[in-house]
């Protein structure tokens, strides 16, 4: 049936009282918030006996809807199952300028992609037994609690509802991200809608078209210092590695240069390092290498075999993952995040169990970025490991301070101390550099 907002109100005291599973659908799955004035969203709750309740949410009524969910949520928490709940949370916030604050949401379609389940979404059996599966694995429901319910229902929303302005169109443009959207964990972008922009793939003139709506406002952006190198040396217990991010952390790939190489002082060593190391962690082999850095396959293989025993124990972590992705054609990482691979991919593996619990601890901290603003500044977009805010002249020191803070503080999922570099701007395409 199609309900009013007040038998939507009734249904769920009822289902309250019960204490019961809810089911919650929506059409369109994907939408356009971006036009929200002139779009409405078909939200659907079924219920175990099978009632159903239908209501269109619009523009009018969204803020109706927004105080009902919380009046009866705040009252007891039950679980709320759906697929894909950023899209609801969006639309909510960018109509009504408010967040909707709800507790016991379930994305079921994140689970599917993190633990590689498949199940079909009108079976609500399934997705019962797949709920009580999550929910009796500590590790990954407590992943989803603290890292995923968060990024779902508030950080990603905040983010796609912040505009900036095209000033080659002359209108506010929104990022429009997907949560499981790259194999490895991280967040993508896709400009599917009329008036957006995709923060990975900005170009130097996109950079110059993207303003800000006051000179009073400027960018500040803050980026990871060797994220990936530091999350290998401490899953893979590379004492080594440690050791030279702990002692040398702003000269981490030079210094890996000149123990490879033996050469000092090289005046391209940090470049020349980051294309030596990760690329050969991943798989690659003598004649990339040599191709990398434009020498001989003689003594490309010379710095691979050099590479292999100095960091011996980076390199027979992600040879043993690939392997048992070779034997199982599948891998599982530090997080429990699972992929599927084909015995001739087993060497996707490899970048698999670094990058994607790096993807992790990149998007705790994108929360914690969102969750502590405290009014001095607001998160703009985030690239992977960089995070952009926008914060009003006399807010800028007290918010370049909060965040580098919140950055660099100890994760609560993995026992790493991170560093960040930071620059500021009017435009994206003319940061400096600041706080060195």
């Amino acid at each position: 049936m199609t309900a009013t907002l007040q038998d939507l109100s009734v249904a769920l005291h009822e289902v309250l009282l019960n204490e019961k599973l809810v089911f919650c659908d929506w059409e369109p799955q994907s939408l356009d918030s971006t036009t929200f004035s002139r779009l409405f969203l078909k939200f659907k709750i079924t219920l175990l006996d099978g009632r159903v309740y239908s209501i269109n949410i619009n523009a009018n009524n969204a803020i109706i809807f927004k105080k009902i969910f919380e009046k009866i949520n705040a009252k007891k928490t039950i679980p709320l199952l759906g697929h894909n709940w950023k899209e609801v949370f969006t639309f909510v916030l960018r109509v009504t300028k408010q967040p909707l604050i709800l507790k016991g949401v379930v994305d079921l379609a994140w689970f599917e992609s993190y633990l590689r389940l498949d199940t079909t979404k009108s079976d609500y059996k399934a997705q019962v037994r797949l709920f009580k599966q999550v929910v009796l694995n500590d590790k990954i429901w407590g992943i989803y609690k603290q890292v995923y319910e968060p990024l779902i229902t508030q950080t990603v929303p905040a983010m796609e509802s912040f505009g900036l302005i095209n000033d080659q169109l002359g209108q506010m443009v929104y990022p429009n991200y997907h949560i499981e959207g790259q194999e490895n964990g991280r967040l993508s972008c896709s400009c599917n809608f009329k008036r957006c922009y995709n923060p990975h793939s900005l170009g130097e003139l996109e950079k110059k078209e993207l303003v800000l709506n006051s000179e009073e406002f400027k960018f500040l952006s803050f980026d990871y210092r060797n994220m990936e190198v530091t999350i290998l040396a401490n899953i893979s217990h590379d004492d080594i590695l440690l050791d030279i991010i702990k002692n040398k952390s702003t000269r981490v790939y030079e210094t890996i240069f000149e123990m490879v190489t033996g050469v000092k002082e090289h005046s391209e060593a940090r470049s020349l390092g980051k294309k030596m190391f990760l690329p050969c962690i991943y798989g690659q082999g003598v004649n990339g290498l040599a191709n990398s850095l434009d020498i001989s396959k003689e003594q490309a293989s010379i710095y691979l075999d050099k590479l292999a025993r100095i960091f011996k124990q980076s390199f027979t972590f992600v040879e043993n993952n690939q392997k048992k992705a070779a034997q199982q054609n599948s891998v599982v990482d530090f997080f429990g995040r699972v992929r599927h691979l084909k015995t001739e991919d087993a060497i996707k593996a490899r970048n698999f169990v670094v990058q994607s619990p790096a993807a992790l601890i990149c998007l705790e901290f994108l929360n914690d970025v969102q969750h502590t603003s405290n009014n001095l500044y607001q998160l703009a977009f985030s690239v992977h490991d960089g995070y952009y805010i926008v914060a009003h002249n006399k807010n800028l020191q007290d918010a370049y301070h909060l965040v580098k803070k919140t950055l660099t503080k100890r994760s609560r999922h993995l026992d790493v101390e991170l560093q960040v570099s930071a620059k500021i701007g009017k435009n994206l395409s003319k940061m400096i550099s600041i706080g060195k």
